[in-house]
C-alpha cells in the first residue's frame, strides 16, 4: 500500500460518485476489478477515479482493495481456513501477491494467524 495503511473513513463530504465506487468495491471485494473497469462502469475518467478516491479515503482504488481483501483473509483464517484458501477466498489470484500484502498490512506474515486459531 503506497501512501496510507489504513483508508481514511469516507465522509459524507465525499462525492457521490465516490462513494457509489466505495459501496460496489465493498460489495464486489472478490471479483477481478480494475481501475479500468472500474472507470466505465461509472462514466468517469480514471485519472479523475484515483485522484477523487485518494482524496476522500486517504489511499489509491488498489491500495483499498488489497487493505480490504486483506481483511477479509484475516476474518476467513480466524474462521478455520489456511491462509491459501482464505487468499483465494478474498480475492487474491496470486498467494505471493496476498502474502507480501498481508505482511504489509500486519507487520507478519499469515501463518502467525492461523497459529493463533489452531492454539488452544
Amino acid at each position: 500500500m503506497s501512501q496510507a495503511l489504513h483508508p481514511s473513513p469516507v465522509t459524507n463530504k465525499a462525492p457521490e460518485n465516490i462513494r457509489k465506487v466505495l459501496k460496489y468495491l465493498n460489495e464486489h471485494l472478490t471479483d477481478n476489478i480494475t481501475l479500468d473497469e472500474l472507470a466505465g462502469r461509472f462514466y468517469i475518467s480514471k485519472h479523475y477515479l484515483n485522484r477523487a478516491f485518494k482524496k476522500a479515503t486517504g489511499t489509491t482504488v488498489i491500495d483499498y482493495l488489497i487493505y480490504k481483501r486483506t481483511i477479509r483473509a484475516r476474518q476467513l483464517m480466524h474462521n478455520g481456513l489456511n491462509a491459501t484458501d482464505a487468499c483465494m477466498q478474498s480475492g487474491f489470484s496470486d498467494y505471493s501477491v496476498f502474502y507480501r500484502a498481508y505482511k504489509k498490512t500486519f507487520g507478519h506474515s499469515p501463518s502467525k494467524d492461523t497459529k493463533i486459531r489452531m492454539t488452544p
